[in-house]
C-alpha cells in the first residue's frame, strides 16, 4: 500500500525552530554539477524528474535552482511559477583543465623572476578564488533560504544556520580507486566527508549506498535514509521517437541487445565485447548485434578498435549519445538489456528496460541484486563465460524471455511513482527544517585540517561565559611570514576580534562568543601547486586542528578535531 500523499505546504517549520512557515518556504537546489548532454549518468535523469514532481506537489514552495553557465539554458524547461533559476558559476574549464594549468605552471616557476613568480602566486590564487569560491553562500541567506538541497552530494553552498539535505549516489572511488584520478578521489572523498558532516539529513539511493555510507562515513542510522528512484516509467513516458532510428542505425529487420551506459571504466565494456565474441563464435545466431550507446569519447574509439580487432565491427554498434525518446525506440525494439556494470549505486536502466517490456540480464554486484530483486538473470561482472551465457540466453530462450517479461514488469512497478518519490524528499525537507538549530556547525575545514580564506560557524551558545576555543598551526614552509585571523560576529557584539600567527607557530584560541552566525576570515593565502609544492591546487591559508564551542559548566559542542578534555 503506498503512503499518501502529505500537504507539505502547511505545518513545518523553518530552520530556527520558532516561526511557522506560514503556508511558504524557499528551497535552494544546487544543481551546479549539472552537465550539458549525458555527461551526469543516471544522476541528472533522477534530478530532471524530481524537480518537476517536487514544485508540482509543493505549490506554495520556492525552488532557486542554483545553475552553472554551461547548463544554465539546457534547465530552462524546467521553469515554473514556484521553480526559477539562478546562474551562480561562470564558465568553467573544469578540474581537468585547472590540473592542467597548474602543472604548466608549475614547471615554468623555477625559471621566472622572483617578482614575477609572486605575480603569478597571486594572480592564480585570486582567478581561482573566482572561479571556486562563487557568490551562492552569502546569496543563500540573503534570499531566505530554508533549506539547501544538494542532489548531486556535495554540500558546497551550506552555510550555518540552514538546513541542508544531500543525496549520496554511490561511493564507488572507496570501491574502485583505480578507475579515478588521484585528485578525483581527493575531490570525492571531501564532497563525502563534509556532507557527513555538514547535512542535515543524508538521502540514500538504494539500501546498498546507505549501508555503504554508514559504513564509510560512521554515520548513525538516523542520519541517512533510502530513498530509491521511482523513474521506471521514464521511457515508457518518452514520445515514440523517429520510427526509422532502427533503419539509421543499421538496425532495420535485424535482432539485437543494448547496453545503455555511458563509457566509464566501472561499467565493464571491455568484458561485455569479450563476452559477446565468445557467444558469437558458438551458439549466438548470426544476426543477433549488440548496441552500446554512450557519448562520444576517448573510451568510446578505444572499443570500437577493440570490436574491429576482435573482427566484430559489424556486429557491435556504438550509435553515441541519444535523447529519451531514441533510447526508448531502441530499447522497445531489443531482444533484452544486457547490464555488465561492476558498480551501481542504484541502476536505473535496470528497471526503465523492465517497465518498457525488456528481459534484462544484470551484474550481481553491489546494488544491482537489491534492483532486479529475482526479476533479471543475475551474473558475476568478473566472468567471461557468465555473460556470455546471459547473452545466449536473452538471445535464444523464448521462454526464458517471456518469464522475465513478466517478472520485470511486476518489478518495475514498484518504482513507477515519480511522485511517491517527490513526495518522501519533501518529507525529508520538512524534517530537516523542523529539527532547528539544536548543536553548534563550521563548515569550511578540509578533511586533512586545511583551511581556505574563511570559516562559518553557527554558535549555539544560550547563557553566558561562552568560549569559542580553536587551536591553529601555520606550517613553517608557507611562502608567507604571516597569517592574519579575523573573528567577525554578524550581530550582537560591536568588533572584531584579530590575531597574527606567524610561520611555524601553533597557538589554542579562546574568544568568548554568543548565539549567533560567525564569520572567520584568513588572509593571506596561496595555492600549493604554484608554488612548487606539490600539485595541490586549493587556496590554502593555514590548519585548523580543534576547534570547539565551551561553557563554564564544561558542556558544548566539539566542532572539529579531537577532545581537548
Amino acid at each position: 500500500m503506498q503512503k499518501q500523499v502529505l500537504p507539505l505546504c502547511s505545518g513545518i517549520r523553518r530552520g530556527d525552530g520558532q516561526s511557522p512557515l506560514e503556508n511558504e518556504a524557499v528551497i535552494a537546489v544546487d544543481v551546479t554539477p549539472l552537465l550539458p548532454g549525458g555527461g551526469n549518468g543516471g544522476a541528472k535523469v533522477f534530478v530532471c524528474e524530481l524537480l518537476p514532481e517536487l514544485g508540482r506537489l509543493a505549490p506554495c514552495w520556492k525552488f532557486v535552482l542554483l545553475t552553472r553557465a554551461e547548463s544554465h539554458g539546457e534547465l530552462a524547461g524546467l521553469d515554473a511559477s514556484n521553480i526559477e533559476r539562478l546562474q551562480v558559476l561562470e564558465q568553467s574549464r573544469g578540474v581537468v583543465a585547472d590540473s592542467l594549468v597548474f602543472k604548466a605552471w608549475k614547471r615554468l616557476l623555477p625559471y621566472l623572476p622572483t617578482r614575477v613568480k609572486h605575480l603569478v602566486v597571486r594572480m592564480g590564487a585570486c582567478l581561482r578564488r573566482r572561479q571556486k569560491r562563487p557568490h551562492g553562500r552569502s546569496l543563500l541567506r540573503e534570499s531566505g533560504a530554508d533549506l539547501l538541497f544538494c542532489p548531486f552530494g556535495a554540500t558546497v553552498y551550506a552555510v550555518p544556520g540552514v538546513p541542508a539535505v544531500s543525496t549520496i549516489h554511490d561511493l564507488q572511488y572507496k570501491s574502485y580507486p583505480q578507475f579515478f584520478a588521484a585528485e578525483e578521489v581527493a575531490h570525492r572523498d571531501y564532497a563525502f566527508v563534509t556532507a557527513c558532516r555538514e547535512a542535515t539529513r543524508l538521502v540514500a539511493i538504494s539500501e546498498y549506498t546507505r549501508r555503504s555510507a554508514i559504513h564509510h562515513g560512521k554515520l548513525g542510522e538516523h542520519r541517512i535514509r533510502t530513498i530509491p528512484h521511482r523513474l521506471a516509467r521514464r521511457l515508457g513516458d518518452a514520445a515514440s521517437g523517429d520510427p526509422s532510428l532502427l533503419l539509421r542505425l543499421g538496425l532495420g529487420g535485424t535482432r539485437y541487445l543494448v547496453y545503455p551506459a555511458n563509457f566509464w571504466k566501472h561499467k565493464n565494456h571491455e568484458l561485455l565485447l569479450t563476452a559477446f565474441g565468445v557467444a558469437a563464435s558458438g551458439a549466438l545466431p548470426a544476426d543477433v548485434r549488440l548496441v552500446c550507446t554512450g557519448a562520444a569519447g576517448d573510451r568510446c574509439d578505444f572499443l570500437m578498435n577493440a570490436a574491429r580487432t576482435m573482427g566484430l565491427q559489424e556486429r557491435i554498434l556504438f550509435p553515441g549519445y541519444l535523447s529519451t525518446a531514441e533510447l526508448a525506440a531502441l530499447m522497445r525494439g531489443s531482444l533484452g538489456m544486457v547490464f555488465p556494470s561492476l558498480y551501481e549505486g542504484f541502476g536505473l536502466p535496470v528497471l526503465e528496460a523492465m517497465d518498457a517490456g525488456v528481459p534484462v540480464a544484470c551484474s550481481n554486484a553491489t546494488s544491482l541484486p537489491e534492483v532486479a530483486a529475482g526479476a533479471a538473470i543475475l551474473f558475476d561482472p568478473g566472468s567471461v563465460r557468465e555473460i556470455a551465457d546471459a547473452i545466449l540466453l536473452l538471445a535464444t530462450d523464448a521462454t526464458v524471455a517471456e518469464d522475465l517479461v513478466r517478472a520485470g514488469r511486476l518489478r518495475a512497478a514498484g518504482y513507477s511513482d515519480t511522485r511517491q518519490m517527490a513526495n518522501d524528499y519533501l518529507v525529508c525537507f520538512g524534517e530537516a527544517m523542523s529539527l532547528g538549530r539544536t548543536a553548534s556547525q563550521l563548515v569550511g575545514v578540509y578533511a586533512d585540517y586545511w583551511v581556505g580564506n574563511e570559516l562559518e560557524l553557527d554558535v549555539v551558545a544560550p547563557g553566558e561565559n561562552v568560549q569559542l576555543r580553536m587551536e591553529l598551526v601555520v606550517p613553517d614552509w608557507i611562502p608567507h611570514k604571516s597569517v592574519d585571523v579575523e573573528l567577525r560576529v554578524r550581530s550582537g557584539m560591536s568588533h572584531a576580534r584579530h590575531i597574527r600567527l606567524r610561520r611555524g607557530e601553533s597557538r589554542l584560541w579562546s574568544v568568548p562568543v554568543s548565539d549567533g552566525l560567525l564569520d572567520v576570515c584568513l588572509k593571506p593565502s596561496f595555492v600549493p601547486a604554484l608554488c612548487g609544492h606539490g600539485e595541490d591546487p586549493r587556496e590554502l591559508t593555514l590548519k585548523l586542528k580543534h576547534c570547539s564551542v565551551r561553557r563554564d559548566d564544561g558542556d558544548g559542542d566539539l566542532l572539529w578535531g579531537e577532545s581537548q578534555g
